[in-house]
């Protein structure tokens, strides 16, 4: 082959490289711009295969997508995960069962790895490794539970000053209760502690219904939570109130019953009773049970 028909050859094929690389570079051909260096420093051939790969993605349809050079990276390679994923699935260890392992290293290193995600998820854990022999372990246990209770506290206050700062906002009184709730129900908070929140989550229920009115749940929950504190005659008179508006709810029944057994009311519960025979409610079994249990021990 002469220079000129070579140098011919040559300036047809950067020609040729440029525009497909145009082609490549505004999104009308499906190759990635990785595949430039290929048609460029592959001459001839290159810019065979670029077409017919083209050609086979017009004749295959338009939902075929080209192979990304990332997905051929061993890390998501279909044969690789199942054994990655076999190797990791061999270090994880119940917390439960990592309190129990006696060699103390072992036991800091597990709790330490199942901890690191989510500790909250572990609260009940937490608790009982409060009491574990090994010194280090209480130690984070209580670390734990006291950076659990920090965090509470933190979104608590803050949503305290975003309701005063807008106080008709009923979705950020909502938030308010769930998280004081939440905070409640986690089981970490001494008696005193927890007796301040109650208090606070009775008045944000309050709250919450003299800016959105009576709302089932949450009358529910100020009587559920009034029952904790030994409010018993709050409860009840929030029981009437709810049965009143919902009298066709046979859980608001349920739930009415059990305030008067809870208040050792025996009075009050007959009296309840009475005004469910009168109700045409079809009773669950579970429920009807229920009813008829305190029924034969009315007498408190």
């Amino acid at each position: 082959m002469s220079e000129q028909t070579l140098l011919i050859f040559l300036i047809i094929h950067i020609i040729c490289v440029v525009i497909y690389a145009i082609l490549i570079l505004s999104g009308i051909s499906r190759h990635h711009k990785e595949f430039i260096a290929i048609l460029l420093f592959v001459p001839g051939f290159g810019l065979l295969a670029g077409l017919v790969v083209e050609l086979y993605y017009k004749i295959a349809g338009s939902k075929q997508e080209p192979i990304e050079i990332s997905d051929l990276a061993l890390d998501e390679d279909i044969y690789w995960k199942p054994v990655r994923a076999r190797r990791e699935e061999t270090d994880l260890v119940p917390l439960e069962e990592a309190l129990s392992i006696n060699d103390t290293p072992t036991r800091r290193k597990l709790m330490l790895e199942s901890l690191y995600d989510n500790p909250s998820k572990y609260i009940d854990v937490l608790m009982e490794a409060r009491k574990n022999d090994d010194i280090e372990t209480v130690h984070y246990a209580a670390t734990t539970i006291s950076k659990i209770q920090r965090d509470f506290q933190l979104e608590i206050q803050r949503l305290a000053v975003e309701v005063e700062t807008d106080p008709d906002n009923i979705a950020l009184l909502d938030q308010y209760i769930e998280i004081v709730q939440n905070y409640i129900d986690c089981d970490i908070l001494e008696d005193y502690l927890l007796k301040r929140q109650r208090l606070l989550f009775d008045d944000v229920l309050k709250r919450r219904i003299d800016r959105g009115g009576i709302d089932k749940d949450i009358l529910i929950k100020k009587i559920n939570n009034n029952m904790a504190l030994g409010n018993y005659q709050a409860a009840m008179d929030d029981s009437s109130l709810l049965t009143e508006l919902w009298s066709d709810d046979e859980q608001v029944w349920i739930d009415s019953l059990r305030v008067c057994v809870e208040s050792r009311d025996a009075d009050k519960l007959r009296e309840v009773i009475r005004e469910i025979e009168k109700l045409p409610i079809n009773w669950s079994g579970a429920n009807r049970k229920l009813i008829m249990d305190w029924v034969e021990n009315s007498q408190l």
